[in-house]
Order: C-alpha cells, then structure tokens, then sequence
C-alpha cells in the first residue's frame, strides 16, 4: 500500500489530489481509498487564505444555510463577497476539487489562530506540528466506499483550540491504521511533503505488523518529484 499525501497534485481525474492510498506496485498502480473531496473556492486564491477552506467546509455541511452559522462572521468576509464566494461554490466557477491533506492544515493553522495568509508552502502544517502534545484523542471519521469522510463539524465545535493540532494530527494517523487494517496491508509506503511531521511519523514507526518504507535519500516532499517522475517514466518506456 502506497499514501501520497501532500498540498497539491494533478490527479489522474482532472481534479487536485493530495489525500491518497494506492495499492498495487509501480506497475500496476491503482487509487483505492482517498480523503472525501472538497472544494477550493478560487483555486489558488483558496490555497493562499485558508478562510476559503474554511467557508467551502461550511458550505459542504450547510449549504445556503451556512451564512448562519457561528464561524462565518468570524471569517471577516463582506457580505457581498460571500454571496460571492457561495456562488462560486454552489457552481464551480473557478473552483477546483481537492483530496488535499496539506491544504486542510493550513485550515487547522487558521481555526488555531497560528495563521492568516499562507506565504509560503508548509507553514500551517510546520506551526500545527509545533502545537503538537501527546494524546490519543482524534475527530470522528468514517469509511464510505472510497471515501474517508472527516467529521469537520466536530473541528468546528472544538472548545479546546489547544488540543486542535494534536486531535487532527492523531485523526491522520487513525486514518492510515484504519486503512492497514482494512486492507490488511503489511508493506506500506509513505510520501508526499505530509510525512515531514514528527508526531505522524513516530506513530507510524511504531505500528505493529507493517514494514514502513519512507524517503531518506531522496525528499519526501516536492524535492522527490523530478526523481519520480524520471523513475515512473522509465518504467512506462
């Protein structure tokens, strides 16, 4: 079994992945579990305020009942703007699908006060991981067909923004256990720029029963890409 899980990537769909399992090897590679998609309300302008990740994930629960709910006056969007905004999502305008899980940590880094804007790439998910204090609590999700779906109401309601990083951070990695499990899996392969966080690594390392291959010579994270690119090109020629 294979995880890719990072910002963004051109899925074989059309749309933006970055939530993946794969089983399968590298010459026969097939996608088999990926987290629910969502959308990225102005495409890059999405991945640049993590506000938008906010208000599509309200808007997926609620739809055009969202503009009562409590997290939207604190987005600090006009009123105009977010009629705007929901329009866009309603009708995809401008508007792309994504599996991502780096995007839902710069969500994670907003809700928690750690950001605003994103300026460079990684810096929710570097500011979660620091918040990051052992535990074993973690969000509700569930398995439907192939979709992973995260309870992001629960994120919403947390009271205790403190235990937010970890919660989200251990909901991953239940995720991934989850999936081992289901699959029986024994070999399991990581990459994808998510796998440069500690706590999710630790525990990974310590699942019983799995051979966990990860990247040391080569970057886990965009500075692998040419090198795989180059590796799965020579396996289709």
């Amino acid at each position: 079994m294979g995880i890719a899980w990072d910002g963004t990537g051109y899925g074989e769909d059309g749309s933006i992945w970055g939530g993946e399992f794969f089983i399968g090897n590298a010459y026969d590679l097939r996608r088999a579990f990926f987290i629910k998609p969502y959308k990225l309300i102005g495409n890059e302008a999405a991945i640049k305020d993590p506000r938008r990740i906010v208000l599509s994930l309200v808007f997926e629960l609620l739809e055009d009942k969202a503009f009562n709910h409590p997290l939207i006056e604190k987005l600090g969007f006009e009123e105009i703007e977010l009629k705007t905004l929901y329009k866009m999502w309603k009708n995809d305008i401008n508007t792309a699908k994504t599996s991502s899980i780096g995007r839902l940590f710069d969500m994670i880094a907003y809700l928690m006060g750690l950001i605003k804007k994103v300026d460079y790439e990684a810096k929710g998910a570097m500011m979660v991981e620091d918040k990051y204090m052992e535990s074993a609590e973690y969000y509700d999700f569930k398995i439907s067909n192939n979709e992973i779906i995260i309870s992001f109401e629960d994120i919403f309601k947390e009271k205790d923004i403190d235990k937010m990083a970890s919660k989200f951070i251990n909901t991953l990695f239940e995720i991934i256990v989850s999936i081992i499990r289901l699959l029986k899996a024994k070999n399991v392969v990581v990459a994808g720029g998510v796998f440069y966080n500690r706590p999710l690594m630790k525990k990974l390392k310590a699942v019983d029963g799995v051979n966990l291959f990860y990247n040391k010579k080569i970057p886990t994270g965009d500075g692998g890409i040419s090198f795989g690119q180059a590796f799965y090109g020579g396996i289709l020629c």
